[in-house]
């Protein structure tokens, strides 16, 4: 019996695997729908390329507990 689940998941896919599949269907959907991601690299925020600030703001906000918790050092 199946369990139901998908056979392809992070317990079959190391980090390393994981980013070559984003890096491989980025890559596909940028060749077969270019206009749409034209379109969305040109949006800018304070002259600031959306995609790029959506990035630094999810990355800032998965450290922030990181930060609050005083486990970010500057190597001291």
């Amino acid at each position: 019996m199946s369990s139901g689940k998908c056979p392809i998941g992070p317990a079959l896919l190391g980090a390393p695997e994981r980013v070559l599949l984003c890096i491989v269907t980025g890559i596909a959907l940028g060749h077969w729908l270019s206009a749409p991601f034209q379109q969305l690299g040109q949006m800018e925020v304070a002259q600031v390329n959306l995609p790029v600030l959506l990035s630094v703001v999810k990355i800032v906000n998965n450290i922030k507990g990181w930060y609050e918790a005083g486990l970010l050092t500057r190597g001291e």
